[in-house]
């Protein structure tokens, strides 16, 4: 297309080789020769970007440059006509947008799968083109806005695999056991119940649910479903997701699930649509001898993360032995956001903790007698031999029931509520509402998106 001053950025090196191997290839399709038709300048010195392709130079018809920066480097770009930047995703969301000018940029990023490098770059910037190019939508494969300041918006979606054949088995057997493709399902009118009509329920009739995570990761079919919907959720809100999140949920003794469900119909054969889900963990109860070591070594342990930032930032030894329950993740169904559900869910999860969910006089079975999978005897785990265990499917009707009603649920003695998020304007009166107030927000911005954590 002509265009004279080309520039590249990403943000490793490594991205970088990739990209230029692709442009190398353009070349030879084009019958471009090395010496001839372009010239390769490659950085010096020692580290990452040594015998890197930083810069091309082409000479057939016009000068051309084809050249790299970094990503903090914007103030390069002031001749600019084409930038190109790879794994949008994983650069700080504040320089990403200070690469953008009125040149033309592309924007390439691997979103989901297990390469994928965030949503940040889906749920915030393009989220805000979106909002900025508003116009007409069409085209298959790619949506394209055109708003009033003369600026357009293509996206374009590549699902081609390149290392793996099309419908690769190890591929497939992947996604599926890491929740890799989950999304949530399309926006359709909530079926009708004996609880009210079709459509959108008032969030005053849904009901938070607890989630047992036995059943949820018994690989029971039902149970299976649920958890692509549940993670679906989870990816689709959340601009940072990885494997590791499934293994929290999964496995971290200290963290709870709770999902907000519309009125039940009885007679149902299938589990409603969650409309908002919640990941808690359970925090404090630190003794106060460790925390006065620790803090005297100036080491914090991983985990109990608001324990110990009050510790750590306001010299409080006692706080950590507090009980406390902190909102990790609390994601709302996208086409259903901003109806009250989050809220809704949150003001029935400080019910549950303060004990509001249960009848007077109504005795809840001990913790210990709560629907579960029946743990292990220590005779059982010293004769287990992993050369002879026989790995199966459990049988459906030894699960417990996958959701509970809070008030069916004993909660745990808490002395506080919290959350630790990304300072914006909207989150902040949202958890403002919610009854949430900050007691510390830290000094320096996310590396990932900019924003200073509450």
């Amino acid at each position: 297309y002509g265009y004279s001053n080309i520039f590249v950025t990403s943000p490793s090196a490594e991205n970088l080789k990739t990209l230029f191997q692709f442009v190398f290839r353009g070349f030879d399709a084009l019958g471009f020769t090395e010496h001839t038709d372009y010239d390769i300048v490659q950085a010096t010195g020692s580290g990452e970007m040594r015998d890197t392709v930083v810069r091309v130079n082409v000479f057939r018809k016009h000068r051309q440059t084809i050249q790299y920066i970094q990503p903090q480097d914007a103030f390069a770009l002031a001749q600019a006509e084409l930038v190109v930047i790879d794994e949008a995703a994983a650069i700080p969301l504040p320089l990403v947008r200070r690469l953008m000018g009125s040149h033309l940029v592309f924007l390439a990023s691997t979103i989901n799968g297990y390469e994928g490098t965030g949503r940040s770059l889906s749920l915030k910037l393009l989220q805000q083109l979106r909002e900025q190019a508003r116009g007409f939508v069409g085209g298959t494969g790619a949506q394209e806005s055109r708003g009033a300041g003369g600026r357009s918006l293509r996206e374009v979606s590549l699902d081609e695999p390149i290392r793996y054949a099309a419908g690769d088995a190890t591929e497939r057997w992947l996604h599926r056991l890491l929740c890799l493709d989950a999304t949530v399902a399309p926006r359709a009118a909530l079926p009708s119940s004996s609880a009210g009509p079709a459509g959108c329920p008032h969030p005053s009739t849904c009901e938070l649910y607890w989630v047992n995570r036995d059943a949820l990761f018994s690989y029971h079919a039902v149970s299976e479903a649920f958890l692509q919907r549940l993670v679906g959720l989870f990816v689709a809100s959340h601009y940072k997701n990885s494997p590791n999140d499934l293994q929290l949920l999964s496995d971290a003794p200290g963290h709870q699930v709770f999902v907000l469900l519309p009125p039940v119909d009885p007679t149902a054969s299938s589990l409603p649509e969650p409309l908002c889900a919640v990941q808690v963990s359970l925090e404090g109860g630190i003794a106060r001898q460790t925390v006065m070591n620790a803090l005297g070594r100036g080491e914090r342990s991983e985990g109990d993360l608001i324990p110990w930032l009050v510790a750590q930032q306001f010299q409080d030894d006692e706080f950590a032995a507090l009980s406390g329950a902190r909102v990790v993740r609390i994601a709302t169904h996208p086409d259903y956001a901003g109806m009250g559900y989050g809220s809704r869910a949150l003001e029935l999860l400080r019910d549950f903790y303060q004990g509001r969910c249960v009848p007077l006089g109504d005795r809840l079975p001990p913790a210990a007698e709560e629907p579960g999978l029946p743990s292990l005897t220590a005779a059982e785990l010293a004769s287990a031999d992993l050369t002879r265990d026989t790995l199966h499917v459990r049988d459906p009707s030894t699960l417990p029931p996958l959701f509970l009603r809070l008030s069916e649920k004993r909660a745990p003695h808490l002395h506080w509520l919290g959350v630790s998020y990304g300072l914006t304007q909207k989150l902040h009166r949202f958890w403002r509402r919610a009854g949430y107030t900050p007691v510390y927000v830290r000094q320096t911005a996310n590396d990932l998106t900019g924003e200073y954590t509450c």
